[in-house]
This record gives C-alpha cells, sequence and structure tokens, in this order.
C-alpha cells in the first residue's frame, strides 16, 4: 500500500507545479511512529504535573503503572500483592503504545491529517482514550472502566490524550512533508507534469 503526497516543482514557466509522489508504506509507519513516540514525552510530562495536583485519594498510580502491574502480574509470587512495575518498565509500555498508535495514526487520509492535523491528531487522541480506556483495557481487566474512575483522573487522561493527539498530529504533518523531496521524483514523471502543465496553459 502507498500513501500519496503533494509537493511543488520548478519548472521552465515559473509556475508552481504539484506532482503526485508515492511514499511507501513503510516509510509512512516509521513516521506515525516516530510521531507517536515524540508525542508521548509532553503527554507524559502534563500527566506527572496534573497527577501532583489531584486530591490524596486520586493521587494512587497513574493508569500506565497500573495496566502494565496488571500485564507482567503472572510473575508475581502467588500469595503476595504484586509489585508496582519499575520506571523502566513502564516507561517501555507506554511509550511503545504511543509509537504503535501513532503508526496506526499514519494510515489515515493523508489529505484530511494534512489540512487539518491538530484537529484530526486530536480526534484520533480522543478516540485512542475512548477505545482504551472504555474499550479493550476494562475488558482484558487491566484496569476498572473509565465510568468507574473519578472525574478528576479522568479528566487528567482525557486532558492528556488531547496534548499527544495534538502533538503527534503536527509532529507527523512535519515528518510527512519534509521527506518529500523532488529529487526523489523519477525525472521521467517531472517531465511529464511540466508538459501536461504547458499544454493546459495554451
Amino acid at each position: 500500500m502507498r500513501s500519496q503526497d503533494s509537493v511543488p516543482l520548478e519548472n521552465p514557466w515559473n509556475r508552481k507545479l504539484s506532482v503526485t509522489y508515492d511514499k511507501p508504506h513503510s516509510r509512512k509507519l516509521l513516521d506515525g511512529a516516530a510521531a507517536g513516540l515524540i508525542a508521548t514525552v509532553p503527554m507524559t510530562l502534563f500527566m506527572l504535573a496534573w497527577h501532583k495536583n489531584l486530591v490524596a485519594t486520586q493521587r494512587y498510580p497513574l493508569p500506565p503503572s497500573l495496566i502494565t502491574k496488571r500485564m507482567f502480574g503472572g510473575f508475581a509470587v502467588p500469595g503476595r500483592p504484586a509489585p508496582m512495575p519499575n520506571w523502566a518498565s513502564t516507561l517501555a509500555t507506554h511509550f511503545g503504545f504511543g509509537a504503535a498508535t501513532g503508526a496506526l495514526f499514519a494510515t489515515t487520509p493523508a489529505e484530511t491529517r494534512g489540512q487539518y492535523p491538530v484537529a484530526t491528531g486530536i480526534g484520533y487522541g480522543l478516540g485512542v482514550w475512548t477505545a482504551s480506556y472504555l474499550g479493550w483495557v476494562p475488558a482484558t481487566r487491566l484496569m476498572a472502566p473509565a465510568t468507574r474512575q473519578p472525574i478528576g483522573r479522568n479528566l487528567m487522561m482525557i486532558a492528556a490524550h488531547v496534548v499527544w493527539g495534538a502533538t503527534l498530529g503536527l509532529v507527523l504533518d512535519a515528518l510527512s512533508k519534509g521527506k518529500v523531496s523532488p529529487r526523489r521524483i523519477p525525472l521521467e514523471r517531472q517531465r511529464l507534469v511540466v508538459c501536461e502543465s504547458a499544454a493546459q496553459q495554451k
């Protein structure tokens, strides 16, 4: 599968032309994964800052820690409470999920993402929150659904996903545009577009 991105080309008539460049599907996924990874940084900092200001009764570990604990709970000693995971395993799980969902975002229509990178990113981020905390997370018994969580913690996680989504959209848009260059388009295709444009101007 390939995605299409348009880039301007210089031509003898000094007019801007637009040519379609077929970006490999693997490159598109890598861009999305990188954007998702980068977007997880401000999201994590945002969660940590908000978490400090929660009321004492809601200041228990953040969802990434709770989910990681449940995921690897099978390694706990029987009859004893499973210990909280260390920062390394929590961050690896958290950032890995951010990269995976970022790669999935890169498969959405490029035209919409290119025109509204922040809006589409935020919408996608809220979709990830909904699918996670009202979907697969409680379905797999990793954590109680959002409907059973305190309002303060739900607001924290929703806002964190807005931050993640907005950053994801902006970063992926920058990566996508930065990797498309006229030099990577076959010369024959450039000539074809120039000739077609000249014909249309007559």
